[in-house]
């Protein structure tokens, strides 16, 4: 099986352009097809420029567009176009009248840790510790036995949340909250599905899309994967074993992915791009009324998702996303501000070794051997375990789920009154709620382990403590000065001298000419940097392959030496229009 680092975010395919116009553009749409006809006819491009849509981004003023190429033709299959020549085009519109901004847009290839199940049934959960279930005390076991089904569950206190009484607004259960859930769809199955009813009440099949191929339903064959993190969100409590955190709360199924054929053997992938994702949380928050949304997936930068996102935070919907899995960098949209980053544990509270790591990580969840729903050979339902930050993110949405209807949603906004998010609110109080890990971590892992319990009896806090204890400017970032300081961003583990030195080695320039280089390419470059194994490495100073750190952060290695390869191809050669 290869390498999960050598995979995650690899092999991107161009899926779009993003186009923006200046504001007062009189005919937006007509003007956006001239610019792309434009665009395509200064291009040496060896495809034709016809077949292309020009489809204004839903939920947006009609400035925004994305430029989809037509789908790929027999018998090659290829795209379109080819990585360099997205570029090209994107930089080529970027110098268009009318045109404000132009992104590109890629699918990657996502990794979901592959369900190991069993043709013989998994053991039966066991008795839990003595004085866990009866909740008198107020701490969550210290550890757990991984082998019983609800393990995940009982380590962040989720038994004991439940029997807590909430106050006359509230609810148990995570009741009443509805969970915006954009993965791979979802599949039937006893863990998830009332056997009486088909369907369990909770699933919200009124408002379930695919917007991979623009259908109405998310269910589908290659729900593995949104059925597992499903299933730690909400479950079953007629026919299930396993526990979700927040039973009781609906769920709404947004399919965003489809399967990566790569090879066999491979773990399970899946590819997507940040359109379907981006389309799906717009959806959820102005259509579907979700409350919480949890991410189990993630790539690199893009501005269009990013400005979904802080819609979604603006509108006090709580967006959850995963930290990433084998990536040495938490990925995008958890590393955005809006959202909620979270990385990864195991039943001994010490860090999943496969986990993503860094200071924009809000909180830790389970996410090594995590139990969760799958299937015999045979097709007969059973449970299996699996690993990944998918599981840890699923994990803190359901508490955000329960948190929101122990206090009710309304009461909180009527509290907060607009001057706070409830991201801020739920933020603010996982910082003072959630577990230790066993051994130092650091801030790399955010707040420490989620505690359910802990954080329905932590106090609200007052306007007064959040003004003292959040930014006075929580919603409008600064642009970073320069480019370089926007590739640091990226990298914020990593001083900015050592960054600048490691970037002019990898793009075989010297250091006084690096600033120039980086003039206007900056985004090409984290592109570059993200989805390239190789780059990626050296820009980490690490060598490729799974994360092995143990218990506690240690410093990075030293930087490998270069490859040969990318030595004869530096990445000043890949970035063609802007750079020579």
């Amino acid at each position: 099986m290869p390498d999960p680092i050598t995979l995650n975010l690899t092999h991107p395919v161009f899926e779009s352009i993003t186009l923006t116009l200046v504001p007062g553009t009189k005919n937006p749409g007509r003007v956006a097809r001239q610019r792309l006809t434009t665009a395509l006819r200064q291009l040496p491009l060896p495809r034709p420029v016809k077949g292309w849509q020009v489809r204004r981004v839903p939920g947006t003023p009609q400035l925004a567009y994305d430029l989809i190429p037509p789908a790929p033709t027999p018998p090659t299959d290829a795209p379109l176009l080819a990585v360099n020549e997205a570029w090209d085009l994107t930089y080529a519109l970027e110098t268009l009248p009318a045109v404000e901004d132009a992104e590109p847009s890629f699918i990657v290839i996502q990794d979901a840790e592959p369900v190991i199940a069993s043709d013989s049934a998994p053991p039966a959960a066991a008795a839990a510790p003595r004085g866990f279930e009866s909740c008198v005390d107020d701490q969550a076991p210290l550890t757990v036995d991984p082998r019983e089904l609800d393990w995940s569950a009982r380590l962040v206190d989720a038994p004991c949340a439940w029997q807590l009484e909430p106050p006359p607004t509230g609810k148990r259960k995570g009741e009443g909250i509805r969970v915006g859930h954009p993965d791979s769809g979802y599949l039937l199955h006893p863990e998830l599905c009332d056997e009486a009813q088909g369907l369990s009440k909770r699933i919200v099949t009124q408002w379930e899309r695919d917007f991979v191929d623009r259908d109405q339903g998310a269910l589908n064959p290659g729900g593995h994967h949104g059925l597992s993190t499903a299933s730690v969100i909400i479950s079953s409590e007629i026919t299930g074993r396993i526990v979700g955190i927040a039973p009781a709360a609906e769920l709404t199924p947004l399919r965003v992915t489809k399967p990566h054929a790569f090879g066999i053997p491979a773990p399970i992938l899946f590819g997507s791009g940040a359109r379907a994702l981006r389309d799906a949380i717009r959806f959820a928050v102005n259509e579907a009324d979700c409350h919480v949304i949890s991410i189990s997936l993630g790539w690199f930068a893009n501005e269009s998702l990013h400005e979904a996102v802080r819609e979604a935070e603006a509108k006090n919907v709580i967006v959850c996303a995963a930290a990433g899995n084998y990536t040495g960098i938490v990925i995008w949209p958890a590393a955005y501000p809006e959202a909620l980053a979270v990385a990864g544990c195991n039943a001994q509270r010490r860090p999943w070794s496969g986990s993503a790591r860094g200071a924009q990580v809000g909180v830790s969840g389970p996410a090594e051997n995590v139990w969760v729903p799958a299937f015999r050979t045979d097709g007969a339902p059973t449970q299996a375990m699996s690993s990944g930050t998918s599981f840890a993110v699923a994990t803190v949405a359901g508490v955000a789920a329960l948190w929101l209807a122990y206090h009710g949603r309304a009461t909180l906004l009527e509290r907060y009154q607009g001057q706070f998010t409830l991201t801020d609110v739920f933020r603010y109080i996982l910082g003072s709620s959630s577990d230790p890990f066993a051994g130092g971590v650091g801030t790399n892992f955010g707040a420490g382990i989620v505690n359910a319990r802990r954080v329905l009896k932590a106090p609200l806090p007052t306007l007064a403590q959040l003004q003292t204890a959040l930014p006075a400017v929580p919603r409008a970032t600064a642009m970073p000065a320069s480019p370089l300081a926007t590739i640091a961003s990226v990298f914020p583990d990593i001083p900015i001298e050592e960054l600048r030195t490691r970037l002019a080695i990898i793009m075989n320039v010297s250091d006084t000419e690096l600033d120039a280089h980086l003039a206007n390419v900056e985004d090409e470059v984290i592109f570059h940097l993200v989805t390239d194994p190789a780059l990626r490495a050296q820009i980490l100073g690490v060598v490729p392959g799974p994360v092995t750190r143990g218990a506690d952060t240690v410093a990075p290695a030293a930087v490998p030496p270069i490859p040969a390869a990318l030595a004869a191809n530096p990445l000043s050669g890949r970035l063609r229009s802007r750079v020579g």
